[in-house]
Order: structure tokens, then C-alpha cells, then sequence
């Protein structure tokens, strides 16, 4: 019997399926699971506690008529298209400046490294205060240098301002990969 059973697990059908089964039922219980639960509930109107009911696509349909999701869906599409644009071309001056023979190239390798380097907290913390609305860095710059009307702009507390702080930061941050 074991002669056998060693010969059967020698072939190459039947042992790689068995080598693929804990993959697979851990791709089935933590991926398709939920995807298909979370598919389900988004086309009905489950509540916890009563039994849910199949509604179609009403809810994407009441989620499309909010003012709220339609400014959301704008403002990622706008963070996204102008994040990833700026860090293309920067990235790519930046690999063709340190193509180049430099003197400190380390440096400046260093430095382009550095935020990502950084404790995501650490630079949060920096960079919100650069863009305070009282004590700002940036206003205060930006006024000595005639850009700027005291006391500047808020930063952080005006829509376009805000979303020109965010990508800001965004870029910052993305800019060594």
C-alpha cells in the first residue's frame, strides 16, 4: 500500500494540485469570499438584524445622485491625473540628472531619497506645519518674497488651496520611486 501511495504522490498531476490546495482555499476563504459577499450586499438593501432584499443597482444609482460622492469621484480623479503627471516628469529629470556624470551625485541621490526615507509621521507633522494657517512656513515665504498678500492663504482650510497642499505633499512623498 505505501509503495503505491509513494508512486501516485511521485506523479506530477497529482502532486502539484496537492501543493496548490492551501493557496487556493486560502485565495477562496480570504479573496472570492468577500468579494462576493461585498458584491452581494451592494445589490441589496442589507441591514444588521432584518433580512436583506435584492434591489439591483439602486444603490449605485442613490450613491451617483449624492452631491458628496460626485465631489469625491472629482477630487480623486483630480489628485490622481495631476499626482501622477507631475511625478512622471519629475521623475524623469530627475533619472536622466543622475544618469549624468555630477559632482555629488550621492548627494543629490541622498536627498531625492530622503522623503521616502522619512517617518510618514514625522514628515505629516512637518509638513502640516509648514502649511499652518497662523504659523505657516510657506505664507511667510511667500509674503517676503511678494507672492503673497499678508497673512496668505489657508492652506489647509480652502478647497483649492488644500487640494494644491495635498498633491504637494503627494509628490514629495511619491517622488523616489
Amino acid at each position: 500500500f505505501r509503495l503505491r501511495l509513494g508512486e501516485w504522490l511521485n506523479r506530477e498531476g497529482v502532486l502539484g494540485p496537492l501543493f496548490v490546495a492551501p493557496a487556493l482555499l486560502l485565495l477562496l476563504v480570504l479573496v472570492a469570499y468577500p468579494f462576493c459577499m461585498a458584491l452581494y450586499f451592494s445589490l441589496s438593501d442589507t441591514f444588521i438584524g432584518r433580512p436583506s432584499q435584492f434591489i439591483g443597482i439602486q444603490n449605485f444609482v442613490n450613491l451617483w445622485e449624492s452631491d458628496a460622492f460626485r465631489q469625491t469621484f472629482q477630487n480623486a480623479f483630480v489628485f490622481t491625473g495631476i499626482a501622477i503627471a507631475v511625478k512622471l516628469v519629475l521623475g524623469i529629470a530627475l533619472a536622466l540628472l543622475l544618469n549624468q556624470q555630477l559632482w555629488f551625485k550621492r548627494l543629490i541621490r541622498g536627498a531625492v531619497l530622503l522623503p521616502w526615507v522619512i517617518p510618514t509621521a514625522l514628515s505629516t507633522l512637518g509638513w502640516w506645519w509648514m502649511f499652518n494657517s497662523l504659523y505657516s512656513v510657506v505664507n511667510w515665504t511667500g509674503i517676503h518674497m511678494g507672492l503673497f498678500d499678508a497673512p496668505g492663504p489657508n492652506w489647509l482650510g480652502q478647497r483649492y488651496y488644500a487640494m494644491a497642499a495635498v498633491i504637494l505633499v503627494n509628490v514629495w512623498r511619491g517622488l523616489p520611486f
